[in-house]
């Protein structure tokens, strides 16, 4: 995979403020009218770099000499799906979409995308904005400012999982990469660099966007007055809520009620 990111300047109003109004962000795309920033890393050094810079062994060169992810040395993977899907991006202020290839990188919280499946198609970033979005394999992937669990406001990629009438419920993934851990001895075997996803869940009522709990009895306690219903399903079904459809009912339950 090439390094990434190259930052997607789409020339807007909708997206810079300094384009004629009239040029939405996809009739730009579709003219292939991208305009990219020189190659610079942004802030936050890319993870391809860093991981490159400290575990070289889990890159590979391919036949055009670039340096690309080897998935057969590590366990996991930084993507949600290692291959590039035929999605589509929407100008959500226009309310106008064009189709392109999308994959969603977890581990730098960004969706990438290629023109093309050519194998010298340059890889690059979809420009990080609440009115952008964009849908991958029937997902619809929005860029969302939320309350995350430890009560921080963050912004970052949900996926719509539920839309109901009051309540909408997204789950955010979140990447953790560990190192390779060499043998310390003949009993204890080497262990495979990995990446592990976490999903945590958020529920939208009105413009707030914030983190829904796992545990039965603060769901109870904060919502269970709202819905009999919802009280009486989470009495039955432990200590934990463990499969995203668990969450569905809740948020079902709740959206009912109201």
């Amino acid at each position: 995979m090439k390094k990434i990111l190259f930052v997607l300047v789409i020339c807007s109003t909708i997206f810079s403020g300094i384009c004629n109004a009239q040029d939405s962000a996809v009739d730009r795309i579709n003219a292939g009218q991208l305009a990219f920033n020189k190659f610079t890393y942004p802030a936050n050094i890319l993870f391809e770099q860093k991981l490159r810079n400290f575990n070289p062994d889990l890159f590979k060169s391919n036949e055009n000499g670039e340096f690309v992810l080897d998935f057969n040395n590590f366990k996991g993977s930084p993507y949600e799906k290692n291959t590039f899907s035929l999605g589509f991006i929407t100008d959500e202020l226009s309310n106008k979409s064009v189709n392109i290839y999308l994959r969603y990188n977890i581990h730098n919280d960004e969706v990438e995308l290629k023109v093309s499946l050519e194998k010298d198609e340059k890889i690059i970033a979809l420009l990080k904005q609440h009115d952008i979005s964009c849908t991958i394999n029937g997902k619809y992937y929005h860029y969302s400012t939320y309350t995350d669990e430890k009560g921080i406001i963050k912004d970052g990629y949900l996926i719509q999982i539920y839309k109901g009438k009051n309540y909408e419920l997204f789950k955010h993934l979140k990447s953790t990469f560990t190192p390779k851990k060499p043998s310390e001895n003949s009993y204890i075997p080497p262990q495979m660099a990995k990446f592990d996803t976490t999903v945590l869940y958020y529920l939208k009522q009105g413009t707030t966007v914030f983190y829904l709990p796992e545990k039965s009895k603060l769901l109870y306690s904060k919502f269970g007055n709202q819905s009999p219903a919802l009280k009486s399903y989470l009495s039955h079904k432990g200590t934990t809520l463990k499969q995203e459809n668990d969450f569905v009912e809740v948020v079902k339950l709740l959206d009912s009620a109201n």
